[in-house]
Order: structure tokens, then sequence, then C-alpha cells
């Protein structure tokens, strides 16, 4: 498994490739900062109530935007809408959270970075519409080890936060984000090109506005809500959703104020829980593939299938 995800990373081409190599900015920018939000919140003043509150407006802007993420990357295509909405939807909230002294600057980041569900579907066909349907499991898994190998670099926090104290720590994060961020976007921007899907999708769009393309959700919400597997899947979904927003909200405040952890240790739980799913992505799950692989060659297995 190792061996053909480097295969696939070294023979990588076209809009695939630079949506990967760009993807360890994201954990260089972003990744460095965003699980320290909620504790820098506290650190500023703001309480327990207010984050959950800004919490629930950023999810609420989220599922607004997931409404318009369609018609939105239709109209204006796989890149431009990735490049456009990557940077209203992170480079600007950095920017905010950067210089944030009050709970109106939160709110107004929340806000502004609710709209990140676009660049989550649009980056997302860029991503895979013009690759080859057997390399887009490997594809994706690249896209997760570079995501988890940004916690080689927490440790930078740890040292920040231990020498300078939390708060001017992580306004540096913030910075460092908004810079590498916006970097991304741009050499995204020039390494890509709009997948074939995004030029048809853009020529049939054509005349027709946001709103009106939305509105040809009806007929997908009736038959969703007539099929009890997609529905059972969607419930499972938002559930797994909930739990994670609110693990990776509220986490860091519980380990800093209730276990008492110094906050210069925080950034060491990410390594930790970063390396475990390297671990299991590189070493216990291929084995669990090849021992399913092996059970499916059995003839008594393949007999049990037919009958």
């Amino acid at each position: 498994m190792s061996d053909s995800l480097l295969k696939t990373f070294l023979n990588l081409k076209g809009n695939p490739r630079a949506c990967v190599y760009t993807e360890p900015l994201w954990g260089l920018s972003m990744n460095l900062c965003m699980p320290y939000l909620s504790v820098y919140m506290l650190a500023l003043g703001l309480r327990d109530t207010q984050i959950g509150f800004l919490v629930t407006i950023n999810m609420l802007m989220q599922v607004v935007f997931s409404f318009l993420s369609g018609p939105i990357t239709d109209k204006m295509g796989r890149k431009n809408a990735t490049a456009v909405f990557d940077f209203i939807a992170w480079s600007l909230p950095a920017l905010i959270w950067w210089r944030a002294e009050s709970f109106s600057f939160f709110l107004v980041a929340a806000i502004i970075n609710g709209a990140n569900a676009v660049p989550n579907n649009c980056w997302n066909c860029l991503l895979i519409e013009d690759a080859e349907k057997k390399e887009i499991t490997r594809i994706y898994s690249l896209v997760v080890a570079f995501g988890q190998l940004s916690a080689i670099f927490a440790p930078i926090s740890a040292v920040l936060i231990s020498k300078l104290t939390l708060v001017p720590a992580i306004r540096i994060l913030f910075i460092n984000g908004f810079i590498l961020m916006t970097i991304k976007v741009v050499v995204l921007y020039f390494m890509s090109k709009e997948t074939k899907t995004g030029e048809m999708r853009i020529i049939e769009t054509k005349g027709k506005n946001i709103f009106q393309l939305a509105g040809g959700y009806g007929d997908v919400l009736k038959k969703i809500l007539n099929s009890r597997g997609t529905v059972f899947a969607i419930v499972i979904a938002a559930l797994g959703w909930i739990v994670l927003v609110i693990n990776h909200t509220f986490w860091q405040v519980i380990a800093s104020k209730k276990l008492l952890v110094p906050e210069a240790a925080l950034p060491l739980f990410n390594v930790f829980r970063s390396g475990l799913a390297i671990f299991f992505l590189f070493f216990v799950i291929p084995k669990i593939l090849k021992g399913i692989l092996k059970i499916t060659k059995y003839p008594s297995f393949r007999r049990s299938q037919t009958t």
C-alpha cells in the first residue's frame, strides 16, 4: 500500500497533482492554528456560552453555503470557485482571528468562515473529476496523509506558546496561516485548469442565476426523502459531524481548563493523534485490505456468494 501510494504520488498529473502537491500548505497554515481557536477565545475573555454560540452560527452558515455550493461550483467553475472561496473562507478569517480583541471579531469570522462549505465541494470536484477512477482512493489517502503530516510541525506551536504565552503565539500562527493559505490559493489556481465536467456545467448554467439553479434541488430532495437508506446515511453523517465539531471545539478547553494540561503541551496531543492516524493509514489498513482480498479469493467464499 505504501509503495502504491508513493507510485501514485510520483505519477500524479493535472488537477490531482495540483491539489495534492499544494495540500501540505493547508497543514502548515490553518491546521497549525485552528485546533487552538477555542482556548485562544477563552484567553481573550470569551465565555463558554459565547464559544458555543459562535460554533452554532458557523454551522448554520455552513448549512446555507452547502445548499448553495453546487450552484456556485457549476456557475463559477471548479477552479475559480476554489480560489475565490478558499480565500474568503480561510484567508480572510485568519486575518480577523489574528487581530481579534472581542466577541464581535469572532462573530464576523465565524460567519465568513461558514463559506468553507463551498471549497469543500468544488475542491473535491477539482481533485477527482479528471482523475482515473482506480486512483481516486489512493489520491484521497495522500490528501489525508499530508493533512496529518502537518503535526510534525506542532512542536513549533508548543515552543511559541512556552516562550511567548498563548495569545501572542496563536496570533503568530494565524498570520502565518493567512500568508501560507493565500500562497496555496494562488499556486493551486495557476497549477490547475477547469475540469471537463466543470466546463460543461459552466455552459449549461449560462444565463441562470445561483438561486434558479438551487431551485432545481426540489426533485433531488424528494428522491432523498423517498430513500430510507439515503436518509439513514444522512442522519448518521450529521450526527458524526456534530460530534466532530463539539470535540474539535471543546477538547482543548477541557484539557486546558479542567484537566489542567499546560497550554504549551496542548500541541503535543495533535502530534500523537496524527502519528497514530499515519500509522493506521500506512501499516494497519493495508494489512486489513490484504486480509480481505485473501478471504475473497478462497473458493468457499466465492461459492457462498453465489448461493
